[in-house]
C-alpha cells in the first residue's frame, strides 16, 4: 500500500469510530473496514488494520482501549473555551491556548470534588462523622 492510499484507508477507518468517544473493539472496526473497502474492490488484510490503526494512533487522533481483543476510541478534541464561559465549581480544568488539544483528566484533578462530595453528601446523609476525612 502506497502513501496516498495508506492516507486514504486511514481515513475511512477513523470514520468508522465513533465521534462520541465511544470504544470499539479492533476484531468489529477491523471487520467494518474490510466490508466497507472491499465494496470498493479493495481487499485490506489484517497487518494492513494494524498499521492503518497504529498510524492513527502514532497521529493522536485515538487511543487504545480495553476489551477482549482490544479495542480503540477516538480522543475527544475540544477548542480553547469562550472568554464568556464562566467557570463552575468542580469543573474540569481546560486548555485556554487556540488550537484544539487533547482533553485530559488527571486523577489528582478529581481528589478535591470527591473529598466535597463525600463530606457535602455521603457524611451528612449518613450522619457520619468526617474527621476521619480530614
Amino acid at each position: 500500500m502506497d502513501a496516498a492510499e495508506k492516507a486514504e484507508y486511514s481515513k475511512q477507518l477513523l470514520s468508522l469510530i465513533p465521534e462520541s468517544g465511544s470504544s470499539v473493539g479492533n476484531v468489529r472496526l477491523r471487520e467494518k473496514l474490510k466490508e466497507s473497502l472491499r465494496k470498493s474492490g479493495i481487499e485490506v488484510t489484517d497487518q494492513d488494520y494494524w498499521s492503518l490503526r497504529d498510524s492513527l494512533i502514532d497521529e493522536g487522533l485515538i487511543e487504545q482501549g480495553r476489551g477482549r481483543g482490544g479495542s480503540v476510541h477516538r480522543i475527544i478534541v475540544s477548542s480553547a473555551p469562550s472568554i464568556d464561559a464562566a467557570p463552575t465549581v468542580g469543573a474540569i480544568p481546560t486548555a485556554t491556548i487556540s488550537e484544539p488539544i487533547a482533553q485530559r483528566i488527571l486523577e489528582s484533578d478529581l481528589y478535591e470534588p470527591f473529598l466535597k462530595a463525600i463530606i457535602e453528601g455521603y457524611v451528612k446523609e449518613n450522619a457520619s462523622s468526617d474527621s476521619c476525612l480530614r
